[in-house]
């Protein structure tokens, strides 16, 4: 659940009455501008370096596919050429 920054607010007048400024200001400043529901994990971010990692692999294979195919075709033409 996101705190409202009126919600904000109020605690912070509350914790510096009862810490003082310093204190209080510390505490708030250590809080998630938008609420811990926002903040990720370290397992949300191996989840994302695992999903990133598969799909550049699978993306340089299939380019590598491409350009292994036009090479050949390539390297074929030139052959055929260079027998006329």
């Amino acid at each position: 659940m996101a705190i409202t920054k009126s919600q904000r607010y109020e605690m912070h007048s509350v914790l510096r009455k009862k810490l003082g400024v310093t204190t209080a200001n510390t505490l708030v400043e250590h809080l998630p501008p938008s609420g811990w529901s926002e903040v990720a994990t370290k397992t949300d971010i191996r989840f994302l370096e695992e999903r990133l990692t598969t799909k550049i692999a699978t993306t340089m294979a299939t380019q590598n596919k491409w350009m292994a195919g036009l090479f050949a075709s390539q390297v074929a033409a030139l052959i055929v050429a260079l027998a006329r």
